[in-house]
């Protein structure tokens, strides 16, 4: 006989397969080796089988934001009301994400405070940040400000750097907070 064999696989294939969990295969599968072939490693044959979303999967949208801190602690001394703002204040950011990312961070229009003596309109403003020690600052504002911004990452780290602007003649004595929100999303 000259030409081309046909080897046909059947159901020893079809069972190891179904073993081991893959789909179910065909009944038959045939490949064609030629005869003139003399060796036996040459002889064989590989048999392809598609099986539906066999390597597929979603990948979801992943941003995580990590920091040091839930509060700031402002120093307030009479050094600070000489120098007109409180130290500076450490908060450490850290973001990972498998896609581009934005941070912002915004606040109420005014601080809170208790007191009788406490100012009651202390503004947004008067809060500073930086990402650089010793730098004059950004006032926060009630509108988000981008604070870092990053793309896709498996960790990148920010400190920034937040005082309070003091003035003798507003800030009376009091207690005083403003909460600061810090926004994580992608642009």
């Amino acid at each position: 006989m000259t030409g081309t064999r046909r080897l046909w696989i059947t159901g020893a294939i079809v069972a190891a397969l179904s073993a081991a969990g893959a789909p179910r295969a065909a009944a038959q599968s045939s490949c064609t080796t030629s005869s003139s072939i003399r060796s036996a490693s040459a002889r064989t044959c590989t048999i392809t089988i598609s099986t539906p979303n066999a390597s597929s999967y979603t990948n979801p949208k992943l941003l995580s934001l990590t920091v040091s801190s839930t509060t700031i602690d402002l120093t307030v001394n009479e050094a600070a009301f000489v120098a007109g703002e409180t130290p500076e204040a450490i908060l450490t950011l850290q973001v990972q994400g498998n896609r581009s990312w934005v941070v912002t961070a915004s606040g109420p229009a005014v601080w809170t405070s208790s007191g009788t003596m406490a100012w009651a309109a202390k503004p947004v403003d008067d809060l500073l940040w930086s990402t650089t020690s010793g730098a004059a600052g950004t006032p926060l504002s009630v509108s988000a400000a981008t604070v870092m911004s990053g793309g896709a990452t498996a960790v990148v780290s920010s400190t920034l750097y937040w005082k309070a602007a003091l003035a003798w003649e507003t800030d009376k004595p009091g207690s005083y907070a403003l909460p600061v929100t810090l926004t994580l999303t992608t642009p």
